[in-house]
């Protein structure tokens, strides 16, 4: 630039031969002012285009920062999320394997609810049977009354005879004639 703009001094020196020394040192002081101003200007831009550079570098190191941060915080969701999904399918399995549990119970208890029900008519014809055989041995029978069973017979006490006609719905019929037949058998 400089080169230049002295080739255009000489150029101005040879179109005008009456340009004084005077005039021509002040033109070149002015030309060197311009040039030192032009300087000054593109050094001033230089420096605020390299801030600029100097920011935007700084904001794309930040950037960075945060993807990295961002990718980390990513990559331990990511683990934790795996890590969650093995222990539900681990809860998963246990659900199945709780549920083929409790329908084994439920089967069992179903079973055991047969099983009693089946005892307990068993134990009911038991007590029939030794209840009907004490009965009849005493001369006393089973009756069945509407919706309830009664014990019917004649005992003799002290010469007396009496009929009898006892409730069986709350006891054993066995007990009962049992405890009956010794109440009259006792002497008074």
């Amino acid at each position: 630039m400089h080169v230049v703009e002295c080739d255009l001094l000489l150029q101005m020196e040879r179109d005008d031969e009456n340009l004084d020394f005077e005039t021509f040192s002040q033109m070149c002081d002015e030309m060197v002012e311009s040039v030192k101003l032009q300087r000054r200007q593109r050094s001033a831009a230089l420096r605020e285009a390299n801030n600029e550079y100097l920011c935007k570098q700084a904001e794309c190191e930040a950037m960075r920062a945060k993807v990295e941060t961002l990718t980390a915080e990513l990559e331990k969701i990511r683990r934790e999320t795996e890590t969650l999904l093995e222990e539900k399918a681990t809860y998963d399995s246990k659900n199945v394997n709780l549920h083929e549990d409790l329908e084994k119970l439920k089967l069992d208890d179903h079973n055991v609810v047969e099983e009693l029900r089946t005892a307990k008519e068993n134990d009911e014809e038991g007590y029939r049977t030794s209840s009907h055989l004490l009965c009849k041995c005493m001369g006393l029978k089973l009756k069945k009354c509407k919706d309830k069973e009664e014990l019917l017979g004649v005992v003799v006490k002290d010469g007396v005879a009496s009929t009898l006609r006892v409730d069986l719905s709350d006891g054993n019929p066995a007990v009962v004639a049992r405890f009956l037949w010794e109440e009259a058998s006792r002497p008074s």
